[in-house]
């Protein structure tokens, strides 16, 4: 939006806008990284991230206040450019971070494709309002960016409902796997309380010797011959206190134990007024449903176990080192070398010698694609658990050269039959397979990242190096797309575009493995050995 605002309102030439869009990605590179690294360890993140917003804010009026006519401040510009791409570096890691220490690692993948339909929502929203406020105002665009503070005073009022205490700054840097914050209004002082990591003998109402124990919590997977079942146990501790009725007890954890869809395990009871501990009342449900019952000889695993299935936390070079992450990395930017140029290019593909109507005609194209992320952000949380991250990112890669080869078959199209409405309908159409493509990339790449970064402590810096990968990826895109449309014509772009974007896809398809831990594919690779007196569980 800066970009076409300095281009008509301005008159700046494309080489001096080339140069600002250049400079800020590069700003936005460099930051990225050091700006998750400061997430990992500060308490502060909501400060941090408000500062992002606000200062992205203040950056975009000032570039409106400003920018003087032709470029005659074209050095302030391109130093307003790196403070606004410093700015910006603050935003992504900071959401993200604070999004998974409020819910943590299991909660990350339906929360954050909440967060992801949202976004895709206030962005169709803004461009309604933008392209509205465009139509009418043409050619003094300047008051649309009174929209970008009024945005953020928004994000602002929302973050200021976060309490430090509710972000788990364990949880928040992926160090463990749920949060453990509790807030001060919700202690329940005659709550029961786990007894103390002792086994001192306790005397029970009946009189009789129990141990008490730790309670240990663990997650293990149970190979079998033709399958493997994730199995989740809490082997939960006794202590002193009355014996309630063993088998109203047992009753209820039978009918707790029923089958839910995946794979679960039904601890024995325990509360304040029946404290026995009977090991034979866990139930284990497997995958497709059916109950077990569980032998205690096997059930209780030992927690290094929990070790040996999530990596300790890892130093930052050791990290980076890591070779899923640097493949991962890879492909990332090559797909966004792809993407990046080709809706601008359609956007320019459907300009009109009426520019106030190219303007109508842009903002269908993003309301299109944004209005089906809203969709595919929503099946990425209801379904990436199910049958993993994989197949649904590949889905995402595979519609980019799909987009590009149908773009490629318009535009001839209308080479050799000259331009139409239906050309322009199809020009549009093809932000479908945008949405489909932008949709599951932008949410399922965090997750990804989560899951590489699970219980290392450094998810920030991790997402910080993916997302730089994305600036650097759609900076070098913004510049190639625009030289080989204007050297080879859009046909040929289009073309070269669609075959370049198979490399990021075949390499997704080969060289990455499943990331998800509760995905089937995930655990028939990573099985933890389980004790040798374990029965087939089919």
């Amino acid at each position: 939006m800066q970009c076409v605002y300095l281009v008509i309102s301005k008159e700046y030439t494309e080489k001096q806008v080339g140069i600002l869009y250049l400079t800020f990605g590069l700003a936005q590179f460099f930051s990225f990284s050091p700006a998750g690294y400061l997430y990992d360890y500060t308490k502060k993140k909501r400060n941090f991230l408000l500062t992002g917003t606000l200062g992205t804010s203040i950056i975009t009026v000032a570039t409106v206040l400003l920018a003087k006519p032709r470029g005659e401040n074209i050095g302030f510009m391109i130093f307003m450019k790196v403070l606004q791409g410093m700015c910006t570096a603050l935003i992504p890691p900071g959401l993200n971070s604070i999004t998974q220490g409020v819910v943590g690692y299991k909660g990350m993948t339906f929360q954050l494709s909440r967060n992801k339909m949202m976004n895709h929502l206030g962005t169709t929203l803004e461009t309604l309002v933008a392209s509205m406020l465009a139509y009418n105002l043409y050619p003094n665009l300047g008051f649309l960016f009174i929209i970008s503070p009024v945005m953020m005073a928004f994000v602002g009022f929302s973050i200021s409902f976060i309490r430090p205490n509710q972000i788990d700054d364990q949880a928040a840097r992926g160090l463990s796997m749920s949060p453990s914050t509790v807030e001060a209004n919700d202690i329940n002082e005659e709550a029961y309380k786990p007894p103390p990591l002792s086994a001192t003998p306790a005397t029970t109402a009946r009189g009789t010797t129990t141990t008490t124990t730790a309670a240990v919590t663990t997650t293990t997977t149970i190979a079998t011959k033709n399958s493997t079942t994730s199995v989740s146990m809490e082997a939960l501790s006794p202590s002193a206190g009355a014996i309630g009725d063993q088998e109203t007890a047992s009753s209820k954890a039978g009918t707790a134990g029923k089958a839910t869809g995946s794979p679960s395990v039904t601890p024995p009871p325990m509360s304040p007024t029946s404290s026995e501990y009977d090991p034979s009342t866990f139930k284990i449900t497997g995958l497709f449903g059916g109950t077990i019952d569980a032998d205690p000889s096997y059930t209780i695993f030992e927690v290094d176990q929990v070790e040996e299935a999530w990596p300790l936390k890892k130093a930052p070079c050791e990290m980076l080192r890591d070779p899923v992450l640097v493949v991962f990395v890879i492909i990332i930017f090559l797909f966004h070398m792809s993407n990046t140029s080709v809706l601008p290019l359609v956007m320019q593909s459907l300009k009109l010698e009426n520019e106030k109507d190219s303007i109508i005609l842009s903002a269908m194209c993003i309301c299109i694609s944004q209005g089906v992320m809203i969709f595919v952000a929503k099946v990425c949380g209801d379904y990436s658990l199910v049958i993993g991250r994989k197949p649904l990112f590949l889905t995402g890669l595979y519609s980019l050269p799909l987009r590009c080869f149908i773009l490629a078959y318009i535009i001839n199209h209308r080479l050799v039959h000259g331009d139409g409405i239906g050309v322009r309908i199809g020009l549009l159409a093809t932000e479908i397979l945008d949405g489909v493509g932008a949709g599951f990339y932008f949410t399922l790449f965090i997750l990804v990242t989560s899951d590489i970064s699970a219980s290392t402590g450094r998810f920030s810096l991790t997402l910080g190096v993916v997302v730089g990968a994305v600036a650097l990826g759609g900076t070098v895109s913004g510049y190639l797309g625009e030289a080989l449309a204007e050297d080879l014509g859009y046909l040929r772009t289009f073309t070269l575009i669609g075959f370049f974007s198979f490399i990021p896809a075949l390499m997704y398809s080969f060289l990455m493995p499943e990331t998800c831990p509760d995905s089937p594919f995930f655990l028939a690779r990573q099985t933890i050995p389980a004790k040798k007196n374990v029965p087939n569980l089919v």
